[in-house]
């Protein structure tokens, strides 16, 4: 089977996917890949394709982007092998200035960093009626999620204390 296959059928059977709908498609990468700056990993355990990682590297920065790895490997930590091991590659073939790990500061990240940077997301949008009905809908979707976070927050308090009663 051919690099891609493997991992597209990997992917959809990740916990990121899984876990946070994390769903994604290779045909996204082809711009990326289209531009050169794509760099992809796969572990592979014999046959058995374990986890992958899609990378972006342009120039000085390498940007640890899309993850995943097959549940059944869990208690082996196979992403965070892939990620030693392709930080191996990148520094043996065209090493960066700046590795960026992404989002969450887990404790396999703080082992590798040298410095942690807090950053936030934005938009900024001309002012359009088109924007500003989008900016509306966006609104409206954060106070549903909101709301029904703390919706579900109260109805597992309340099963738990039901439970634990009985």
């Amino acid at each position: 089977m051919p690099f891609s296959g493997r991992i597209e059928a990997l992917m959809n059977g990740t916990w990121q996917v899984l876990t946070r709908d994390g769903r994604f498609t290779i045909e996204e990468l082809l711009p990326f890949a289209e531009q050169a700056c794509l760099r992809s990993f796969l572990l592979m355990a014999g046959e058995q394709a374990v986890a992958f990682a899609f990378c972006f590297q342009r120039g000085d920065v390498f940007v640890y982007h899309r993850i995943g790895y097959d549940t059944l490997f869990a208690k082996y930590s196979p992403g965070i092998i892939l990620l030693h091991r392709l930080l191996d590659l990148i520094y043996d073939d065209h090493a960066p200035k700046y590795v960026d790990l992404g989002v969450g500061a887990f404790d396999y990240k703080k082992e590798l960093a040298n410095d942690i940077l807090e950053t936030n997301a934005f938009l900024i949008l001309r002012k359009t009626p088109v924007n500003g009905i989008l900016l509306g809908l966006y609104r409206t979707m954060r106070a549903v999620n909101t709301i029904s976070r703390v919706l579900l927050e109260r109805t597992r308090r309340t099963f738990v204390k039901v439970h634990a009663s009985e």
